[in-house]
């Protein structure tokens, strides 16, 4: 299938690679692609995320979230995490770096501004986070997508 594949034209291989993913969808079992009951997002959840969403530079605690949806602690991180596959500081984090990202591709702040908007106390405290999540300082990441841009 491979030689078919490689030596065809874009409509073929297209047309073979969806073969393949539609024969790989036939063997998921049926109650694994249809949405059960549980997983349905409960709507103090998606309370606190679009919460989140809208402002990621806040500062949250799991505390305060859970209270202002009327739940317990402990009630509150485990449907969280199973609706978003992840803890309550670990999505803030995500949306705080998402938004920091966005804030240092648009240019017109600087890093100390950033920071401050995106909810951390200090640039120090900023600059590690993001190198941790991205891999580059915010600087060097803002001068490396500016290059790439260009190019």
């Amino acid at each position: 299938m491979y030689k078919t594949v490689s030596s065809s034209s874009d409509i073929i291989q297209s047309l073979c690679l969806t073969q393949i993913a539609m024969a790989a969808l036939a063997h998921v079992p049926k109650k694994m692609l249809i949405q059960s009951q549980k997983n349905i997002l409960d709507s103090r959840i998606r309370h606190v995320l679009e919460r989140i969403n809208k402002n990621p530079g806040a500062f949250y605690s799991v505390e305060e979230l859970a209270a202002s949806v009327k739940m317990s602690v402990n009630n509150f991180h485990r449907k969280f995490q199973n609706y978003t596959f992840s803890t309550p500081k670990q999505y803030i984090l995500r949306k705080r770096m998402e938004f920091s990202r966005d804030l240092l591709m648009n240019g017109a702040l600087s890093v100390d501004e950033i920071a401050e908007q995106s909810g951390f106390s200090n640039r120090y405290h900023f600059s590690k986070a993001f190198k941790n999540y991205y891999s580059f300082p915010p600087v060097a990441y803002r001068r490396y997508m500016i290059e790439k841009s260009k190019k």
